[in-house]
């Protein structure tokens, strides 16, 4: 799409017959993310409905973008983002974890909109800091759903004699509902700790309760740098939307 790197693709398609397709590009000088609609041909060839539109192009770092449709069209889209300078050296800009957050927008008739009240500001400390690799999804019942990453911090511990281990960070899988008025407390998703950019997918069942499929390494606190054994976890998140039904 542009001269300079595009990254992380990442496609949904509308009940109207559109596809959506989502990406991180450099094109501007820093990781900015945009978008592009596409339509099936009768020979199912795809047809472009206008150029590649930017959903987030600031100065600061905004990458991996996911899309998701809702019944009535909507797309929501999540992406990483970050300070500006993201990823330089820190002389000259920031860390490759410089402030991670994420953010979330609605395409809504060719026009990006908010989704409620704002992602990260909804939720309860510490969760509002050290998140990344947001997965946006909507259930059947149309409801928005963001996973994401955390980072549970780990403190230093000490060896033997004077040396003192390194400070590394476990990450987990937390989900967080929107119901068209508020962002739920996140749920975490059992047995999800390892390494930061595990990545997840999703499926409606035929009830429309959202699945997440995701894979862990079973590193535990003490040793949160070292594997224990890798695994692919399947839950369900259909508990937790009918206990926000009755809580919100």
């Amino acid at each position: 799409q542009s001269a300079s790197d595009d990254w992380e693709p990442a496609i949904c398609s509308t009940p109207d017959g559109r596809v959506v397709i989502a990406w991180d590009t450099y094109r501007n000088g820093s990781y900015d993310v945009y978008l592009r609609e596409f339509a099936a041909g009768v020979d199912g060839a795809l047809k472009t409905l206008g150029p590649p539109r930017p959903v987030a192009a600031s100065a600061k770092r905004e990458a991996h973008p996911t899309p998701a449709a809702d019944s009535q069209n909507r797309v929501s889209i999540a992406w990483d983002t970050s300070v500006e300078d993201w990823g330089k050296h820190p002389a000259k800009g920031a860390t490759l974890h410089s402030d991670p957050s994420s953010d979330l927008a609605c395409y809504i008739d060719g026009q990006f909109k908010r989704v409620g009240v704002d992602f990260m500001q909804s939720l309860p400390t510490p969760f509002n800091t050290f998140i990344e690799y947001p997965r946006v999804a909507v259930d059947g019942k149309d409801r928005v759903w963001m996973i994401f990453r955390f980072e549970n911090r780990v403190e230093p511990f000490y060896w033997t004699g004077a040396r003192r281990g390194q400070s590394y960070g476990m990450w987990h899988l937390f989900a967080a509902q929107f119901d068209g008025r508020a962002w739920s407390n996140p749920v975490l998703l059992a047995g999800s700790n390892g390494r930061q950019d595990i990545r997840v997918d999703v499926a409606t069942d035929a009830a429309g309760e959202l699945l997440v499929a995701y894979g862990a390494d079973g590193r535990t606190r003490r040793l949160p740098y070292q594997p224990v054994d890798y695994d692919v976890l399947l839950a369900s998140l259909g508990v937790w939307a009918r206990r926000c039904e009755i809580t919100i």
